[in-house]
């Protein structure tokens, strides 16, 4: 991670920030990999990689949030049950 840092200190370009996108949503670090997609975008709005990236680090959000919903829906189903 630390090196796609320094690259981005040296020359920011669409390239460096897919990388670096790429590497924290290796690390489940959604949000930010989806910032560092939109500055790709934002630099080269016709490469639709970095479009597609986006898309599946929102999609890895959402798949996400809805398995801690399920989790938290069984475990008031647990207690409920329970009384």
């Amino acid at each position: 991670m630390n090196s796609y840092e320094e690259s981005l200190k040296i020359k920011k370009d669409s390239e460096s920030y897919n990388n670096k996108a790429i590497v924290l949503f290796k690390m489940d670090r959604f949000q930010e990999a989806i910032d560092c997609f939109d500055q790709a975008i934002a630099m080269n709005p016709d490469d639709t990689v970095y479009q597609k990236n986006k898309k599946f680090s929102v999609e890895e959000i959402d798949i996400k949030h809805k398995k801690y919903i399920f989790l938290i829906l069984e475990k008031y189903k647990i207690i409920i049950q329970a009384y």
